[in-house]
């Protein structure tokens, strides 16, 4: 990216960008679609379902970025 746009031109790209940490999203397949083969069966509530996958978003922030 630098050697296309330049230090600058780079440091003003990414502070206007957008950033996704997408964790779980194999959970919510499987929540939602729970016969579906290799894919797995939950049998947890909603709120469980959030809970667990803030924890691991939590768990994997901390241990990557902080």
């Amino acid at each position: 990216m630098v050697k296309m746009m330049g230090e600058n031109g780079t440091q003003d790209h990414l502070k206007n960008a957008i950033f996704s940490i997408t964790i779980g999203s194999n959970d919510i397949i499987t929540y939602f679609l729970p016969n579906l083969p290799f894919v797995g069966n939950y049998d947890v509530t909603p709120s469980t379902l959030q809970d667990i996958m803030v924890s691991n978003m939590t768990f994997h922030i901390k241990v990557h970025f902080i």
